[in-house]
């Protein structure tokens, strides 16, 4: 929600003006983003309980739903951080947002593999 308030006083502060074809992409992101943290949560919970069932231990626990969700909360961050600083440049210092771009970064190179995990 403070994406979409920040979004529109940023509009609204710089004449850009509201646009209903932005705003239904937006809502449509935010909906995939909320179904990508569901996928995570049944990942977390069937992928666990199907291996349990058949016996099989793959030594991890499985933190799809976690970095599914960091991913979101960095990524809507980066959105509220730039929304702010376009908002008002000398209230909102821009580092912040760009911090938030390379921890972005970090999660979307990081090299996940099975002999990463152990």
């Amino acid at each position: 929600m403070l994406d979409v308030i920040t979004g529109l006083v940023k509009a609204k502060a710089t004449g850009e003006g509201l646009s209903s074809d932005k705003a239904t992409k937006g809502f449509w992101k935010k909906i995939s983003l909320f179904m990508g943290l569901l996928f995570g949560i049944f990942l977390d919970y069937a992928a666990s309980t199907v291996l349990l069932h058949t016996g099989v231990n793959i030594g991890i626990d499985m933190p799809f739903a976690l970095i599914i969700c960091a991913y979101i909360i960095i990524n809507e961050a980066i959105s509220i951080a730039e929304n702010l600083y376009l908002t008002n440049p000398d209230s909102f210092p821009k580092w912040i947002s760009k911090l938030l771009k390379v921890a972005k970064d970090k999660i979307e190179e990081k090299d996940i593999t099975t002999e990463n995990l152990k």
